[in-house]
Formats: C-alpha cells, structure tokens, sequence
C-alpha cells in the first residue's frame, strides 16, 4: 500500500490568535502553484488515489483543489480521481496514532473489496502533524522537516501495519 503524506501549499502569514484564525488562511499565488505541480508529479507516479483525505482548513482544502487540477492537467493517463473526503482530526494539533489507527481501520474494514496492500492514499495536512505521521507510520521512526507541497511517498504493509520510507520531494525539484 503506498501513502502520500503532503503538507499544504505556502500560506499568508498572519498572526493568529485562535485556532479558528488559523482555519482560515488561504494559500499564496506560490501556495496553488506548488500544490499544482505537486499534482501533476502525482498523477505520474501515482495515477491511481484511491483515497484523498484532506483536513478541515482553507489553506489545506484550496491544497487538495490545486493538487487535483495539476493531476487533470497532466499529460499522463489518469486512471481514478476520487472525490476528497475531510477529516476533522487531521488539523496542525491532531494526533499521528489516531491517523494511524484510522488507516488500521480503514485496512481491516470490509467496506473496501479490492486488495487493500494495492490502495494508495493521499493525506494532506499541516506541520507538525504530517512529520509525526510519517514517525508513526515507518519503522525508522524517523521526523522529517516539510517545506511547503512537500510529499513523502511511505510503503505501507498491512500485515506489519508499519511502512518504509521512500520518497521525499518537494515542489523545487
């Protein structure tokens, strides 16, 4: 199973004094320009998303709408886009375990009748949650740093319920 870990777009910058503040700000001209290239690397590497979950806030909902146009717009063929789904616990503050455990779920759940190692799926979210994520997702443990519409491409294996890094790439490369 591949997961694509992906924080969001360049954001304005401004001071926020609640968590509601921050929900709110969009991306930058940069922001959607790096989101856009973003999807069309996805589309050539990974043409089949299975599942896109994308967190609650602007900046991160307008991510995933600039990632899906770059994936359209690539000349690669495109087998599957699926419609985003928005999970409440995937803000800057939420948890990894829960984001693991809802991938546990999601394997061992009936509702998916094709291979669950073949699925791959896109997270997209904030720092710090995307660098804890991928901590508790991969056997090395290890915490990366993400720039703005960086992705990290983690191998996951159901029967181990942990993966291995592969990838990391940034919109700059």
């Amino acid at each position: 199973m591949n997961i694509y870990i992906m924080r969001h777009g360049e954001a304005v910058d401004q001071f926020c004094r609640t968590e509601k503040e921050d929900a709110k700000r969009p991306l930058t001209e940069n922001g959607q320009l790096e989101a856009f290239k973003m999807g069309e690397w996805l589309a050539r590497k990974a043409p089949l998303l299975d599942e896109i979950y994308v967190s609650p806030y602007l900046r991160t909902q307008q991510t995933c709408q600039q990632v899906l146009k770059g994936v359209k717009q690539c000349d690669e063929p495109i087998n599957k886009i699926v419609k985003p789904k928005t999970l409440d616990f995937i803000t800057p503050l939420g948890k990894a375990k829960e984001v693991h455990n809802f991938i546990e779920e999601l394997l061992l759940s009936d509702d998916n009748k094709q291979n669950k190692n073949e699925l791959t799926l896109l997270i997209i979210s904030h720092m710090p949650l995307v660098s804890s994520i991928v901590s508790e997702l991969t056997i090395s443990n290890e915490r990366l740093f993400f720039s703005t519409g960086t992705i990290v491409q983690i191998d996951y294996d159901k029967e181990t319920m942990q993966g291995d890094f592969v990838s990391i790439i940034s919109p700059s490369q």
